[in-house]
This record gives structure tokens, sequence and C-alpha cells, in this order.
């Protein structure tokens, strides 16, 4: 950043012409966040005080945090946090970075379970689900499991930044049952196939968890065992809720869910048309398995 400048509009315009010199998606709204971050500013104040000084300190956080950017860390591990579903969710590198399509599987689950008294979050990561369901629905007990004892940890302050009160388990759940029943499960599993990976950008490739973003099986590992355990441990007729990689996953996905006994499959749609969301029910009444 060039010394002279002190004016945030000044700062502003250089910062998202830098960015977008160098490629980097969506320049303006970087350049905004960062700057909104330094001073701890909301968007709107931002374009209030555009004749506004910065500070030495300001100024030099702001450089340190654009390198950063422009060495392609995400912007969310750069300020360290996302917004996901009107929440502050804090994000390191131990987590992935919540999506807006996820907010999508929130939205259904809010939809079409307003009176759910019990939800499981298989994967929890960041703990964005499990987090923004319990917002919003604080008559439910919500249950949460993750692999790393480092994204639990990241979950657990997210969950008491937001105020929201979730039993947390460490477990690999393909050694795992859990202890009670539920109304729902949801999961956004790894669905990433390995082959994929230098599909990804780099910064996804290189900044957030693999462990988080792949699966083997073409993507599909974890479908299978989030069916059995849905078949053994939702309540007569509890829905499983996950996110899958688009097209090429549904057919699959069903079978596993049609395998493990649960019905009614449905599939929803992201922003872009690709589908993102599937779900199925544990029947009311026993069912035999072709």
């Amino acid at each position: 950043m060039p010394k002279p400048l002190t004016r945030l509009i000044d700062i502003l315009n250089w910062i998202t012409t830098h960015f977008d010199q160098i490629g980097i998606e969506s320049p303006r709204r970087n350049a905004e966040w960062l700057i909104e971050h330094v001073l701890n500013i909301p968007r709107l104040e931002l374009y209030l005080q555009f004749d506004r000084p910065l500070s030495i300190e300001n100024r030099n956080q702001l450089r340190t945090m654009v390198r950063q950017r422009a060495a392609g860390v995400p912007i969310q591990q750069v300020v360290g946090y996302a917004e996901f579903y009107g929440l502050k969710i804090i994000v390191t590198p131990d987590v992935m970075i919540p999506r807006q399509e996820t907010e999508i599987l929130v939205e259904k689950i809010l939809q079409n379970h307003p009176n759910a008294k019990t939800i499981l979050d298989i994967g929890t990561g960041s703990g964005c689900i499990a987090i923004a369901l319990g917002k919003n629905l604080p008559n439910c007990k919500m249950f949460a499991v993750d692999i790393e004892r480092s994204a639990i940890a990241v979950a657990q302050k997210n969950a008491e930044t937001n105020g929201v009160e979730i039993q947390w388990d460490c477990q690999n759940i393909f050694q795992w049952e859990p202890e009670n029943k539920f109304d729902i499960i949801v999961s956004n599993p790894p669905y990433i196939a390995h082959e994929e990976s230098q599909n990804l950008p780099q910064e996804v490739r290189d900044h957030e968890p693999a462990l988080a973003l792949f699966a083997d099986k073409d993507g599909l590992q974890y479908y299978p065992r989030l069916a059995e355990i849905s078949a053994e441990f939702l309540h007569d007729g509890g829905v499983l809720w996950v996110e899958i990689g688009g097209e090429h996953h549904v057919e699959p996905v069903q079978k596993f869910f049609e395998h493990a006994g649960l019905l009614n499959v449905e599939i929803f749609f992201d922003l872009t048309g690709i589908p993102r969301i599937m779900k199925a029910e544990k029947s009311t009444t026993p069912q035999s398995k072709d």
C-alpha cells in the first residue's frame, strides 16, 4: 500500500484495484471487508466516512492483511470470521469456511421442522449449522459431533459467542453410535472426490482442511454411514438432511438412503440450479429391506 495514502476512500480504491489486478474475485467486497474489520465499523459506516484519515496502526494492519489476502489466504481466515445465516462464525485453518449454499440446508430444516425437539449435526466443523439451528429453535436440544478436536474447539467458541447451548462429542462416526434418538439428523459431510482437488480454487485447496473437503468413493464415502445412523437413531418419522456434491450424487445417495430403509427422498437445488440438498424420512411403521 503506497505510504502517502491516508484517507479511507483512497485506501479502499487502492486495495480494490490491487486485488482486481491480481485476480481476486469480488475485489471491492474484499477491500471493504478488510477495512470494516480493521476499523470495526459496519459497511454502511464505511461509506459515510470516506474522508476519515486512517492511523498508522490501521494502515500497518491493513498492509499485513492485504499481503495475506494477495497470497491466497481466504478473506474469512484473514479477518478471522465468516457470516452465516446472520451470525458471525469464527473460522481458522482447522475448519471449513461456511458456504452460502449451506444456509439453504438450515433454511429448509427451519421451514419444515419448527417444532423439532432434538437435532444431531454430524461433522459439525465450525458448528455453523448446529448454531444457526439452535439460535432459531430455542426449545430444541442440539447435539453435534466431529472427528477433529481442533474443530470442536472452534465450534465451542462459536456457540458461546452466539449464545447457543450444544452438547459436543469428538468421534469417528464409522466407530460410533449415538446415545440418544433424534427428530432430525443433519450433515454437510466431505463430498469432493480426491481426484477433483486440482479443479478447486487454490485458496480452498491450500488453506482449508482436506479432511473437511475430500471423501473416498467418488465423494460418497460418508453417505451410507449417515443413512445407517439415521435408520437406527432417528425417532419414527424423523428426517435426515444432507448436503451433496451435485447431480452425480443424487442417484447413489438415494440408493444408500433406500437401502437403509429410509423413505420419501426429496432433492432441493441451490441458487445456481445444482442439486445440493437431499432429505429422507424414517418410516413410522417397520419397513422390510429389498
